[in-house]
């Protein structure tokens, strides 16, 4: 083959552009410390590169959630230990109140220490961390305890116009019952909080479920014997209540019937809760295949089944079970034994 100097030139060329374009590689490395300008430079260190940066970066964000988590749990174990002094020392001077030697007026002392106490109880179960209340449940804006002061009389019987002011009636929480979670790793997650109301208060609800009821869709806050038939407090419409150790959550103006059943039953507790239920007022048939000559309109679990004139029992029953995926209520017709009389059952 003949070499020419024009072969010469476009080789020497080529590798005076290939040694320019190894020394910026070079210095681009030097000065950066990187190993890549351009993907292109090694697609599969390209893609490990973004990989091991979405890995560091996941890693970031759980260190942290663990150090947010730690906070939380941390200043939560600090206003307990708090509310722990307070009420020991609630517990002396409502030991020392009972002795005979103590007059009207240490008595008068003694209760004002007290309410005193109760006041830093209230103030520590509306502790913040970061303009976020800790035992508010998921509610964290607001303040999860609110106290209502009023006056009492006291003093000795020629002193009926004495007064203490300011004093604590009664507190009452105005949080929720929901958990605040944080994930530490992959698929796991670690609770950070603990509802005022069942660290300070109250136990877990009675709750009697009425028997029948003529709308499954509407919010259990429109039925009064959902809470325990001996409360007289129908205003205060969430609370929980316990099956098998676990605590169920509810709140009677949001939640339906049918939703009601699905919070007992998206727990794995080895309860399974079901609704049944029949038609009212003409509610056996002689035959599911008659046309009903009813029209309108009801709701199963929030989802409005249509019927008209032409429909019969069957006819209806298929049309909730068309919509049993997004409902999780199935119709059935159950039949008398004579198979005379026929009811539709929603369970």
């Amino acid at each position: 083959m003949r070499v020419t100097s024009f072969m010469l030139q476009s080789t020497s060329l080529y590798n005076i552009n290939k040694n320019y374009k190894e020394l910026d590689k070079l210095t681009y490395q030097g000065t950066t410390t990187n190993k890549l300008q351009y993907a292109s430079d090694s697609p599969i260190d390209a893609v490990n590169q973004m990989k091991y940066k979405s890995e560091a970066n996941k890693l970031e964000q759980y260190l942290t959630n663990s150090k947010d988590a730690q906070d939380w749990l941390n200043t939560e174990d600090s206003v307990l230990i708090q509310m722990k002094e307070l009420l020991q020392r609630a517990r002396t001077l409502t030991v020392q109140g009972a002795n005979d030697t103590y007059t009207q007026q240490d008595r008068e002392h003694i209760a004002e220490e007290i309410n005193q106490i109760l006041e830093s109880a209230v103030e520590a179960g509306n502790t913040t961390l970061g303009g976020s209340y800790l035992f508010g449940g998921s509610e964290i804006i607001g303040e999860p305890f609110n106290k209502d002061p009023f006056q009492v009389a006291r003093g000795s019987s020629t002193d009926a116009n004495a007064t203490m002011k300011n004093v604590i009636n009664s507190v009452t929480y105005a949080g929720d019952y929901q958990a605040i979670y944080r994930e530490i790793e992959t698929g796991s997650t670690i609770k950070i909080n603990e509802n005022g109301n069942e660290v300070f208060m109250a136990t877990p609800n009675k709750v009697k479920i009425p028997q029948t009821f003529t709308d499954p869709s509407g919010t259990l806050g429109n039925l009064k014997n959902v809470l325990d038939p001996a409360s007289t407090n129908y205003n205060d419409k969430r609370g929980y209540f316990k099956i098998n150790d676990t605590t169920i959550y509810y709140d009677t103006s949001r939640d339906t019937f049918m939703e009601f059943k699905n919070l007992i039953n998206s727990n794995d507790i080895g309860v399974k809760a079901s609704i049944e239920g029949e038609l009212t007022g003409s509610a056996v048939f002689a035959s599911p295949s008659s046309a009903l000559n009813l029209t309108g309109t009801f709701k199963v679990n929030g989802s409005a089944v249509s019927v008209v004139a032409s429909d019969s029992l069957s006819d209806i029953a298929a049309k909730i079970n068309a919509g049993s995926v997004a409902t999780g209520v199935s119709a059935s017709i159950k039949s008398s034994s004579d198979n005379t009389q026929h009811q539709l059952v929603l369970k």
